[in-house]
């Protein structure tokens, strides 16, 4: 067992394998208080997610591999709970502000992130690769790395306040648009409804709602040429079309 804080909160996990506090390792705390959450996965969900694996073709993965893939699944049916939400995301700081690109697996987002750091060296840094968190915290939201970021590792474990979100969409030239905050909404929604459990299907609404109409949503229309960062950039910092 130990104890990690993630996103303000204090979520003690009981494991069985230590892949998964390896892997939470800049994240790992002393409890202060009673923890927000309590994780675990005993041997038969352990055993499923190990047959996932393999049926994809990772032969070499262990039971801690598995034990460690289904941590953050534990953790994000219950973050609106907590006023927060997952996004599957990476997370980009620029000069004290947060930054998100979004897309499906495989879609190109850390290719995007990474084009970001080329276009504004000593600028941008990735905060999380693949799986940030976001928290209401007073008038905005605050969004947090994670120990949970994708088959790169990028992840720094801090905060910044967003600014804003883009979907990525493959173009021959590179234009931002603002959504609409109902169609914002509605693509969240199809993308993250999974998520709901009993407890939360009403607090996870409000809050989606409540995300929609404070971060701007945008959809990116790029190529891969070094002016796609700057204009997701100039775009998000300054509100769009």
């Amino acid at each position: 067992m130990f104890y990690i804080e993630v996103a303000k909160l204090l979520i003690q996990v009981n494991n069985r394998y230590d892949k998964i506090r390896q892997k939470c390792k800049d994240y790992l705390c002393e409890p202060y208080r009673e923890p927000d959450l309590v994780i675990e996965a005993d041997e038969q969900l352990i055993a499923y997610g190990l047959k996932l694996f393999w049926e994809r073709g990772h032969i070499e993965a262990t039971k801690g591999d598995a034990e460690a893939s289904l941590a953050p699944h534990n953790i994000y049916g219950q973050l609106p709970l907590f006023g927060a939400l997952w996004l599957h995301a990476v997370l980009l700081e620029m000069d004290g502000e947060g930054y998100m690109v979004t897309a499906p697996s495989g879609y190109g987002k850390t290719t995007q992130a990474r084009l970001w750091l080329k276009a504004f060296p000593d600028r941008a840094h990735i905060i999380n690769g693949d799986n940030p968190i976001v928290r209401k915290d007073g008038d905005g939201f605050v969004a947090y790395g994670t120990p949970f970021c994708g088959k790169e590792g990028y992840q720094v474990n801090t905060s910044v306040p967003l600014k804003g979100l883009c979907y990525l969409k493959h173009g021959e030239t590179n234009a931002i648009q603002r959504m609409d905050s109902s169609l914002a909404f509605a693509q969240l929604l199809r993308e993250y409804q999974h998520r709901f459990t009993p407890e939360n299907q009403e607090k996870y609404m409000e809050l989606l709602q409540q995300f929609v109409e404070t971060v701007p949503i945008y959809v990116l229309t790029c190529n891969l040429d070094g002016q796609a960062p700057i204009v997701a950039y100039e775009g998000m910092k300054h509100g769009g079309n």
